[in-house]
């Protein structure tokens, strides 16, 4: 479905992950959520690739 290049949306990533884009913003700022890239402007994006290594990373905290 998804190459690892491929780049998620803000509007796309709540509904990927399934959480809010409020509990989106608190994981940014809390400094655990990867950096955005910013695309064009005002709006941001972020490597699917970063994405899936976060969500790994996570996987390997909670074993």
């Amino acid at each position: 479905m998804f190459t690892n290049s491929y780049i998620l949306t803000l509007k796309e990533l709540p509904n990927v992950l399934g959480i809010s884009r409020t509990a989106l913003w608190k994981l940014r700022s809390e400094g655990s959520f990867p950096a955005p890239l910013k695309l064009n402007g005002k709006i941001l994006g972020w490597r699917r690739e970063s994405i899936t290594n976060w969500l790994d990373s996570l996987q390997k905290e909670a074993a």
